[in-house]
């Protein structure tokens, strides 16, 4: 695994894609819940805004991760239903996308000009998602509706739900690549290959790639790890994300119970595993824009 820390990472290689041409959606999904798919949303999104990027962090789990993270709650401490208020209660998209505390990139900005949006989702999300597909030709409803958002930021994020058949057409349909977060046990591996598959069985409805498969909350001297993640290389090569895996701890679940990303967070009982969490995320961060440049250069996007 990669150990960076703000100050090592070597940024000046892809500063060139800070430009108003860039529009890359991606959207973290796996099969499986509680491999870390809003940490990962959450802390990607707050690297890359601390590294002069514009980011839309979008939320489409019932479950609201994202708004709870971010304490985007309404009057009665329930995160704030915008996906649903967008798509059923056609509330302007301006009414349903906020600004996320600029303390939580703030103190560790690498860069000017980042900015982070958040368009949350909540419990009626779901609800949403059964509406839209009723009628059976609005699936990607969505995705057309947050375009403007999309073409003012440079990387649009989307979280997703474990089981969201409803959403995937429309979500995959407007993205341009996917990235899989999975632990590396039994079910976990099988929710990262169900996905796969499932990604190719709507090929027809999108043209997003895999950009590739991040494990999570790794401790490879727990039996069984190394095992998965070699089944992982050989299932996926070239596509798993080893060099960045995410190792596990206490830290990262502390950060989300404190409603903070793990850089804004500020551990008092582990100090030294909070950094080496935030250095785990400079390491992904920089991974990512490391892809990134180099699609845009293979493709020409």
């Amino acid at each position: 695994m990669e150990h960076m820390t703000l100050a090592s990472l070597d940024f000046e290689q892809y500063r060139g894609l800070i430009r108003d041409d860039l529009h890359v959606t991606l959207v973290i999904t796996c099969k499986k819940g509680g491999v870390g798919k809003t940490t990962l949303a959450l802390n990607l999104a707050v690297a890359l805004t601390a590294l002069g990027f514009k980011v839309a962090l979008i939320d489409v789990d019932p479950q609201g991760g994202i708004s709870v993270s971010l304490d985007m709650l309404d009057d009665y401490g329930a995160p704030i239903e915008g996906i649903f208020d967008l798509l059923i209660k056609e509330m302007p998209l301006d009414k349903v996308v906020f600004q996320a505390p600029a303390d939580e990139y703030e103190s560790v900005r690498r860069q000017p000009g980042g900015e982070l949006y958040v368009l949350p989702g909540g419990n009626k999300t779901q609800r949403a998602a059964v509406v839209i597909n009723e009628d059976g030709e609005d699936y990607d409803l969505l995705t057309r509706l947050i375009q403007p958002l999309r073409d003012r930021v440079h990387f649009t994020i989307i979280d997703t739900a474990p089981s969201n058949a409803l959403w995937e057409g429309g979500i995959l349909s407007g993205a341009d690549y996917a990235l899989i977060p999975t632990q590396l046990n039994r079910l976990s591996v099988d929710g990262a290959t169900r996905t796969v598959t499932q990604m190719n069985r709507l090929a027809g409805l999108h043209q997003a790639r895999l950009l590739g498969i991040l494990p999570t909350m790794v401790n490879l001297n727990t039996h069984g790890q190394a095992e998965h993640l070699l089944d992982l290389k050989q299932n996926y090569p070239g596509l798993v994300w080893e060099s960045v895996a995410i190792p596990e701890s206490q830290v990262w679940r502390d950060a989300s119970e404190a409603a903070r990303s793990i850089f804004s967070f500020k551990s008092l009982t582990n100090p030294a595993g909070k950094r080496l969490a935030e250095n785990a995320m400079w390491a992904v961060a920089q991974h990512f824009l490391a892809q990134i440049h180099q699609k845009e250069t293979r493709y020409g996007q």
